[in-house]
């Protein structure tokens, strides 16, 4: 088997093959292979090996032990609630639980999470996660009956009511347009 400097050093020869470089910003970094995981045969990152690499920055500022993990950009398990906004933390956590909604975890994060015993129930520490962006954005409007009434009224013009049924908002129009949540 070839080892992975000598692939490495084989495919630099390809004539005509520009290969990913590590971003100047990233090369001193512990983030080096982040910059350059996944991607072959490319003189840029992409959008989504960018926006990764800004994730991994910011959570190295905001909490620096995650500068020890393969993958910055992925909260440990102890710090995985922090990427709930603070006010709707408890209200999403609460309705989760009670709802039993499963959060989305990667392979990983599973793996992680059951060995270190942990059988709480907690978002992924992904901070790229839509379902995170989801709870975030539309948390508030569960919880708050003139947002919700504002978000519906944009979307379907003819709602005339949202209903508190005390796990959520439910709406009502006027015509045969009815939708729930």
């Amino acid at each position: 088997m070839i080892g992975a400097a000598a692939a490495a050093a084989r495919r630099s020869q390809v004539p005509g093959v520009t290969h990913a470089r590590t971003p100047p910003s990233l090369a001193s970094s512990r983030h080096s292979s982040l910059a350059v995981r996944g991607l072959r045969h490319h003189h840029r990152m992409s959008f989504r090996d960018d926006e990764i690499a800004g994730l991994a920055r910011l959570a190295v500022e905001t909490w620096p032990s995650q500068a020890r993990r393969a993958y910055p950009h992925v909260l440990a398990p102890e710090l995985a609630v922090e990427n709930l906004q603070a006010d709707v933390r408890a209200s999403a956590r609460g309705y989760f639980d009670r709802h039993a909604i499963s959060w989305w975890l990667s392979n990983e994060e599973r793996a992680e999470r059951k060995q270190l015993g942990i059988a709480e129930k907690l978002p992924t520490g992904h901070l790229n996660s839509s379902q995170v962006a989801c709870v975030n954005h539309l948390e508030p409007a569960r919880v708050d009956h003139d947002m919700a009434l504002t978000i519906a009224r944009n979307l379907e013009p003819r709602v005339v009511e949202v209903r508190d049924t005390g796990e959520g908002a439910t709406f009502r129009s006027s015509g045969s347009v009815r939708a729930s949540t």
